[in-house]
């Protein structure tokens, strides 16, 4: 296993030994429906170590609005941690007045022991207490491979060898990781490679060179409700980004499935060269009329950052649902990070449906869906929650290379492989309480 050992720059908030004790899940949900900039919230332990701080990513505690909204609606999923008393969080108001049209609610074992709409929050931070307690079993049934504490689904290191899930296997330092982003520009009608007329299912559309040598074809599957009012809109917002236009009508899950292949240039024929496809849905929002939503079929690998204001449904099959929280909407295309999410296909095609869910007036609603095809972007993530549905398994022993210390069976463990010989560092088995990677090896 020839890769290389993850040495990264974050701000280390905590740390977890490798012990085992009494645990239980903790979400935290924080609505501030204006004002965003003047408000922060802090998340501290029985032993007062600053757990987690939270504020709008754009314009955090600024006292001044910079960004594009002053709403900000998010959800932090802590996973699984240390039972005891005296938890705390610090509600924080630039202006010293208290928070308006806002909520915070604390989630422990799915109980919730703080409900609160902010009116006390001080410039110098109101403290509420809270236990942890009671999900013990929960937090034992959760896949943690590596036994760090952190759940294989928050932790970046599932098998604790100093190699990140990503590089191991997501094709970080593969072919496919060093191809620069698929440009989607002047996208044409190709009527040669269709099987119906433009703007009708069956419909292909061809972006030409969207990398050097290769094309990709956009095949209309399904058409529900929904009309096509331009394939991609190159003149505003982000000109490389797929920014799908779809006017979407009637009640309920309106939507349009399409289907990616990246072929050779000029043809109809996949390209060969092209193993993993990656990418990121940008700007998912919506209100309480409806919410844009975006299903992956087949996906290899999601995720959403943590916090977020996405929610992840999964169909089955693989088919991963990521949807708007219907509290977060903003003017025009947001770079919120708390709006995208990752995805990641196995060979040189994929599915996905652009979709309005939830929708409850049955006028025509425009829409624009933003997609970029970045390959390992990903790994720009806040601590995210990046679930590997399908790996790569290098040896066929049936475990995937993120969950195998010697993933190509050849007797010598993986860490041991990444690194030198002269100047091997071994594990402390101390790790990131964010990102469960040792700390010998980053944050």
């Amino acid at each position: 296993m020839k890769t290389k050992l993850l040495y990264g720059i974050l701000i280390t908030i905590f740390s977890f030994n490798l012990t085992l004790g009494q645990n239980s899940k903790v979400f935290l949900k924080v609505k501030w429906k204006d004002k965003s900039y003047d408000h922060k919230l802090e998340l501290y332990n029985a032993a007062n170590d600053l757990v987690l701080s939270i504020c709008d990513d754009t314009q955090c505690y600024t006292g001044t609005q910079i960004g594009g909204t002053d709403v900000y609606v998010v959800k932090y999923n802590l996973g699984c941690v240390a039972d005891g008393n005296n938890y705390y969080i610090k509600l924080y108001d630039y202006d010293n007045n208290g928070w308006d049209n806002s909520q915070v609610k604390v989630n422990v074992a799915g109980v919730e022991v703080i409900n609160d709409d902010g009116s006390g929050a001080t410039s110098a931070g109101q403290t509420i207490y809270f236990n942890v307690s009671g999900g013990n079993a929960e937090c034992s049934s959760e896949p943690d491979m590596d036994q760090d504490g952190i759940a294989d689904y928050l932790d970046y290191d599932d098998d604790g060898d100093g190699i990140t899930d990503g590089a191991e296997n997501m094709g970080e330092d593969r072919f496919e990781c060093t191809l620069p982003p698929l440009v989607f520009e002047n996208g044409a009608y190709d009527a040669a490679a269709s099987s119906s007329a433009i703007g009708t299912v069956g419909a292909v559309y061809r972006f030409g060179n969207a990398i050097e040598g290769k094309d990709v074809l956009m095949e209309v599957l399904e058409l529900d409700n929904t009309t096509i009012d331009n394939i991609d809109v190159d003149t505003v917002d982000n000109p490389t980004f797929l920014q799908t236009q779809l006017v979407m009508t009637g009640t309920g899950t309106p939507g349009a499935r399409f289907k990616f292949t990246i072929v050779d240039a000029g043809t109809t024929t996949p390209s060969v060269e092209v193993y993993r496809i990656n990418g990121i849905s940008w700007d998912v929002d919506g209100g309480s009329s409806y919410q844009e939503s975006h299903v992956y079929y087949d996906v290899a690998a999601y995720g959403t950052e943590n916090p977020t204001a996405l929610e992840v449904a999964d169909l089955g099959g693989n088919n991963i649902e990521i949807t708007a929280n219907g509290e977060q909407e903003g003017p025009g295309f947001s770079n919120l990070m708390i709006l995208r999410a990752y995805y990641q296909f196995i060979g040189n095609s994929f599915e996905m449906r652009m979709q309005l869910k939830n929708k409850t007036t049955s006028g025509s609603n425009l829409r624009q869906f933003g997609m970029s095809f970045t390959q390992c972007e990903f790994l720009d993530f806040n601590a995210n929650s990046l679930i590997i549905i399908t790996g790569e398994d290098f040896d066929g022993d049936g475990k995937y290379n993120h969950l195998d210390l010697d993933s190509d069976n050849d007797g010598i463990p993986d860490n041991v492989e990444a690194q030198p010989t002269i100047g091997y560092i071994a594990p402390s088995y101390s790790v990131h309480g964010k990102t469960g990677i040792d700390l010998n090896y980053g944050t």
